[in-house]
């Protein structure tokens, strides 16, 4: 199927030669004009362009279609002035979708994979960053919809709920305390923890400290392989979702501290703006995550 988008794409790649400038033309990436040029080589069935020294250059099938390009945009932006109608921008074939650290490594990606199988045609990107910078994405329009693992603080942007998220206590195999049965949250005492900035790890520390313990944290990082990172070094007990460890639990990395008398568990969010409607794109992205949600919650 060829696509408005994709004669877009070539009508501004045979104009710069060049895919980036074309990119910057066109406010999406540069691998996806790439892509959006092989999805329409591969629906016409004929190489449409080349690479030279000098730039981009079209072949005689790419001139063909290009010269057909240039008669349909032109008449589809006469059909959008005479009847007075808001037609789709440049970048309307594509989804941008955030994630905060372990939603992007572990969640999304299979997700993605689904949407894309049923949106040959459409542009996917996904942008990982903690909760606050996602946050800042969305409320700027860099990002159509977003899964994260604390509410969003701006009153703007609308959150589901989607799932709730285990989190463990983990430490190297050598650990002490991964050779007991049985922890009790007074007996890690003074063991250094390691933990994420905010979100789920500010409300443990609010349960713990409700409980009257003081824990021990020895350090606060930007993300999960941080955590990790610092914790296989034997420098203490890390704090993180399930997720986020369960491959390297798998490989012998990591072994779970079993705490008694503490709620390990947080929860993620499905966060949009409020104010503006989302994209058809973004839509059914937003209905797929609804299905995951229902799915786990039978």
């Amino acid at each position: 199927m060829v696509t408005l988008h994709q004669l877009r794409i070539l009508a501004q790649v045979a104009r710069h030669r060049t895919f980036t400038k074309a990119a910057g033309e066109l406010r999406i990436s540069q691998p996806s004009v790439s892509r959006q040029l092989k999805l329409l080589e591969e629906a016409l069935g004929a190489r449409l362009y080349t690479k030279s020294n000098i730039g981009i250059e079209l072949t005689e099938k790419g001139q063909l279609c290009l010269n057909y390009a240039r008669v349909i945009l032109s008449q589809v932006q006469k059909l959008g002035e005479n009847f007075d109608i808001k037609l789709a921008q440049p970048g309307a074939e594509s989804l941008t979708v955030g994630g905060t650290y372990t939603h992007s490594a572990v969640f999304l990606p299979p997700l993605l994979t689904t949407f894309n199988r049923t949106h040959p045609t459409v542009d996917v990107t996904l942008r990982t960053g903690n909760a606050l910078a996602i946050e800042e994405m969305i409320l700027k329009g860099e990002i159509d919809i977003a899964v994260a693992g604390s509410l969003p603080q701006s009153p703007r942007l609308e959150a589901e709920s989607l799932r709730p998220e285990k989190l463990v206590a983990f430490a190297s195999p050598t650990h002490p305390l991964t050779k007991r049965r049985r922890v009790l949250v007074s007996d890690i005492g003074g063991t250094p923890i390691i933990i994420r900035k905010g979100g789920i790890a500010n409300g443990l520390l609010r349960e713990l400290q409700s409980q009257g313990f003081k824990p021990n944290i020895a350090m606060r990082c930007d993300s999960p392989e941080a955590v990790k990172a610092v914790v296989k070094k034997k420098f203490g007990v890390g704090l993180l979702f399930r997720d986020a460890v369960e491959s390297d639990i798998r490989k012998g990395d990591f072994k779970i501290i079993k705490l008694q008398g503490l709620k390990l568990e947080g929860h993620s969010y499905i966060i949009y703006p409020k104010e503006s409607p989302l994209s058809a794109h973004a839509r059914d992205f937003l209905a797929l995550l609804r299905q995951r949600r229902n799915k786990s919650q039978k």
